[in-house]
């Protein structure tokens, strides 16, 4: 039970960290293409109390699999609404895989100081993984992969989908709390993880 709590303390940086980068890279994204409105919810930092969900977070550290607080935006400031919002959403899934090359690499090359310090790089990687592929998923509200499907799809399939908003999110909680959200995503984390691994050396 001990070791359960102590390798739960020991993901929570990169937890954070992943949740940071998301939220932050999307945040940057909306302010180059004209919204401020991530700005003003002081979603453009580094400090990941404005990018951390509680209950995402929670989930994230006993079940394996959540999400961070979604970044806000107003797509009436992007010159084209589709393709505004189809970016900022893609940003925070590509800042993540950015994020765990850059950890494999932290890993593969700084000094193992303290037996502990693999531990935390190692899941630095795979929950910046993890957050990418999730995100992958049409969740409304939640998920990017809802707004990555308002970019792409014609709006009428668009808001018909929408209309099951409230049974999607039930289904995504009862896949994670089940463990079978995990069956479904683990092939493409481990394929991410392994790719990254054999690009690095580690």
């Amino acid at each position: 039970m001990n070791n359960i709590l102590l390798y739960t303390v020991y993901k929570l940086p990169g937890i954070l960290l992943a949740f940071t980068i998301h939220g932050f890279f999307q945040a940057f994204t909306a302010e180059l293409l004209g919204d401020l409105t991530p700005r003003k919810q002081d979603r453009l930092t580094v400090n990941p109390i404005p990018h951390t969900d509680p209950i995402g977070l929670l989930l994230f550290a006993f079940m394996g699999y959540g999400w961070s607080s979604p970044v806000h935006t107003n797509p009436v400031h992007f010159k084209n609404r589709r393709k505004g919002t189809l970016l900022v959403a893609c940003s925070g899934i590509v800042a993540n895989l950015v994020g765990a090359f850059v950890f494999a690499l932290l890993f593969r090359f700084l000094p193992q100081i303290h037996p502990v310090m693999p531990v935390v790089l190692g899941y630095c990687i795979e929950a910046n993984i993890v957050l990418a592929v999730i995100n992958l998923l049409p969740i409304p509200g939640v998920l990017d992969g809802s707004k990555i499907l308002f970019g792409l799809l014609p709006p009428k399939h668009y808001f018909k989908m929408m209309q099951y908003e409230k049974m999607i999110i039930i289904i995504l909680m009862l896949l994670i709390v089940t463990g079978y959200l995990g069956v479904i995503l683990s092939p493409m984390v481990k394929s991410i993880l392994y790719m990254i691994r054999i690009i690095v050396g580690i």
